[in-house]
């Protein structure tokens, strides 16, 4: 996953922002919740199920991920798979503090869970 806005020190999925990328297709994962599918603010708010853009693994895919504000986009394979405003979203779930508490800014983190994964073409823009 990408982790967006999380402090130096501590829990970049739950203490800042993490969008979920990962390969959905495989039935490793078949029995996750939605909120922890590509696309997703990981476990806080799920990606759109009709837009499942990713490419199988060994493929490779483009992300794109804005945020603006409270305003989050996440494109995968130029298709919008959520537009979230951490505003909207005054409870968080399984414990962890709401998306509205979460801070504006802060580091970016580039993740895996287990296994090769494989970064490319990484860009910052600040605008």
């Amino acid at each position: 996953g990408v982790s967006l806005r999380c402090p130096a020190k501590g829990d970049p999925a739950h203490e800042g922002l993490e969008v979920q990328l990962l390969d959905d297709a495989s039935g490793l994962y078949k029995n996750i919740e939605p909120e922890q599918r590509s696309g997703a603010i990981y476990m806080q708010a799920a990606a759109r199920t009709n837009a499942r853009a990713a490419l199988p693994a060994g493929e490779w895919n483009r992300c794109e991920i804005s945020c603006i504000g409270a305003e989050v986009i996440v494109r995968i394979n130029d298709v919008e798979v959520n537009r979230v405003n951490l505003q909207a979203f005054k409870i968080g779930r399984n414990g962890r503090s709401a998306l509205k508490d979460r801070p504006l800014s802060g580091v970016i983190a580039l993740e895996a869970r287990s296994g090769r994964v494989e970064f490319r073409k990484v860009t910052v823009d600040k605008k």
